[in-house]
């Protein structure tokens, strides 16, 4: 990845980073390849102990790239693409949550970035609640594109319990930095994964009233009563 003998740097770590960008969505590019590069990139930095700042930039990157994978927005991830993203975006919640001190937003200009200098606050450009909500999007696909009476369908629907952790997860990391219009983005996303079925026997047997069922048996073609229970 990098000459033999170059002095690893912040620079040189975040000017790699650009070469691999640069070749996103141009025709030849291999997509899997980028990706391994990127996660290659997340290990020379931890390395090298160039700081979490860098990582986390390179990780937004490393989900996005999962996102590019398929250039075809009108078809589903593959199920295993989706989960290997499922994993990096609880990986990059659990070093969010860990560093609190670091500042992320899209609306961070990439010149305004801060990612090696500890006298001033950490500032890097992305939007986990963007990740977030494409991650639930493309399982709502998946699950679209499944058949609902075979295996397959009920082992995708398993992961609903990550998603919905995930999405919990981010609404407390929101709840302390985010803006009004991402609290209630986050919200809508909770709300879509709820399921309520109102129980009226259990309503009855919470007041205290006493349900019972007439069963009759009847003989066919009369409508005497043979037996009663």
């Amino acid at each position: 990845m990098f000459a033999k003998g170059t002095e690893i740097s912040h620079a040189v770590v975040v000017k790699k980073l650009n070469e691999i960008l640069q070749a996103r969505g141009k025709k030849g590019t291999d997509r899997a390849a980028q990706i391994e590069l990127l996660q290659l990139l997340v290990g020379v930095a931890k390395e090298h102990g160039l700081g979490v700042p860098l990582e986390v930039k390179i990780k937004f990157n490393i989900i996005a790239s999962l996102y590019d994978y398929n250039p075809n927005l009108a078809t589903y991830m593959k199920p295993e693409l989706w989960q290997k993203c499922l994993s990096c975006i609880e990986e990059l919640l659990d070093v969010l949550f860990a560093n609190p001190h670091i500042f992320i937003g899209e609306n961070v200009l990439e010149e305004s970035e801060n990612l090696s200098n500890p006298e001033q606050p950490y500032r890097v450009r992305g939007c986990i609640l963007t990740l977030v909500e494409r991650m639930d999007e493309e399982f709502t696909k998946i699950m679209q594109n499944t058949d609902p009476h075979s295996q397959e369908y009920v082992e995708h629907l398993k992961a609903e319990g990550r998603v919905c952790a995930i999405i919990g997860r981010l609404q407390r990391y929101l709840q302390a930095r985010g803006s009004p219009e991402e609290l209630c983005r986050v919200y809508l996303r909770r709300v879509l994964h709820t399921y309520y079925k109102f129980h009226y026997a259990a309503l009855r047997k919470e007041q205290g009233l006493e349900v019972t069922f007439g069963l009759k048996r009847v003989k066919f073609g009369s409508l005497e009563p043979i037996e009663s229970h």
